[in-house]
């Protein structure tokens, strides 16, 4: 389930996501932040804070080939300046380093950071850091 941090940050977009984490999910999300994105004019930071997420391996990479064919949001990845993604699992953590990767071939200023449960409050100073 995807739920919305409040925040007071207009540059941020912030959520979390709970519970078991398969390819509807994960559509639902890449909806959620590209709709968010498509409106924005500034560079925005985004934290994604996965804590209690159970992540279906299988998913999350149909998810990978599903976000690079959808043509018109990626070009939305340029407004992106950072990510957190908070979590706990060792998967997650090298996903991000993955996808940080793939990100940057659309926009090579992205910074996509995994920060364990933690340090939370390092991940949302990264993210506050205004753009």
């Amino acid at each position: 389930m995807l739920h919305t941090i409040s925040h007071n940050n207009p540059q941020l977009i912030a959520f979390e996501i709970t519970g078991r984490i398969r390819l509807s999910n994960i559509k639902e999300v890449l909806d959620f932040v590209f709709d968010n994105l498509r409106n924005r004019n500034k560079p925005t930071n985004i934290l994604c804070k996965m804590e209690n997420a159970d992540i279906d391996v299988a998913s999350f990479f149909n998810a990978k080939l599903i976000g690079i064919v959808r043509e018109e949001p990626w070009s939305n990845v340029k407004k992106v300046h950072r990510v957190a993604v908070i979590g706990e699992s060792e998967f997650l953590k090298k996903m991000v380093r993955v996808d940080g990767y793939f990100a940057k071939l659309w926009n090579p200023e992205i910074d996509e950071r995994f920060f364990p449960a933690s340090q939370s409050e390092k991940a949302w100073e990264f993210v506050n850091d205004q753009p």
